[in-house]
């Protein structure tokens, strides 16, 4: 098992009342946000078998994001063709599953 955590990234949100000027994203201060805390709870078995000599078989499991918690790895800011904002987010996968299987010959 296994935890990823981390603090929140910063960013730059546009400036409250104020957002768009000029046809471009007005800034507030820079970095003055912060994303929320990273966390991420993973979990992997394995199980081998031995056959002769050197031959075998490996069998694993693993689940990434066992909790299926929605992080937010980055958010940045756009204006549209309205002259509207808005705020794109890039997300983490959600609940990952995988499963391996290796064949050992010698």
């Amino acid at each position: 098992a296994g935890l990823n955590w981390r603090t929140g990234k910063p960013y730059t949100q546009p400036q409250q009342g104020n957002e768009v000027v000029d046809g471009a994203v007005n800034f507030d201060e820079v970095n003055s946000a912060t994303l929320s805390d990273y966390l991420r709870v993973d979990f992997s078995a394995i199980y081998r078998t031995k056959r002769s000599g050197n031959t075998g078989i490996h069998a694993g499991v693993s689940v990434w994001n066992l909790f299926d918690r929605a992080n937010t790895l980055n958010a940045y800011y756009q204006v549209d063709g309205a002259s509207n904002i808005q705020r794109l987010q890039q997300n983490s996968l959600g609940i990952t599953p995988n499963i391996t299987l290796r064949f050992r010959f010698n």
